[in-house]
């Protein structure tokens, strides 16, 4: 297995062997032959927060730091519950919320008791902007 010499970790090519699903099975155990079988359970097709991280530090070598960014918050949402993330997306669709409060609440919840302080700060961001473009009007 090659390795990047100033990481010392596996290479891209070789990323495979390293790659684990958040369950942590590792990405060369998910073949059809393990489907079919019933080996594979849900939480071995979901993402790793490593993995995604990986993913982000790639884009940004690669010059695409927005998408590396957009990978970095990803790796935060892993262990959000679904329900929070759905209700999270919904409070930030324009006109659904009327006081900035309830977006700047949201972004603590997810600092403190989720870890994701990607996702915080871009919810507080959110908060900046909306009130600029004067998007916290209740609408629906």
């Amino acid at each position: 297995m090659s390795t990047n010499g100033s990481t010392g970790e596996a290479s891209d090519e070789d990323a495979g062997a390293t790659i684990r699903a958040a369950s942590g099975m590792p990405l060369a155990g998910l073949t059809l032959e393990a489907i079919v079988s019933g080996k594979v359970q849900p939480g071995d097709i979901s993402i790793s927060a490593d993995t995604l991280l990986r993913q982000a530090r790639i884009a940004e070598e690669a010059g695409r730091v927005a998408l590396g960014g957009n990978f970095a918050r990803a790796s935060e949402l892993v262990g959000v519950p679904d329900d929070v993330i759905i209700d999270t997306y919904e409070l930030l669709r324009p006109g659904r919320v009327s006081d900035p409060q309830v977006l700047l609440e949201r972004a603590r919840m997810l600092r403190e008791e989720y870890g994701a302080s990607r996702i915080a700060d871009f919810l507080v961001e959110a908060v900046e902007v909306y009130r600029r473009r004067d998007l916290f009007r209740k609408r629906y």
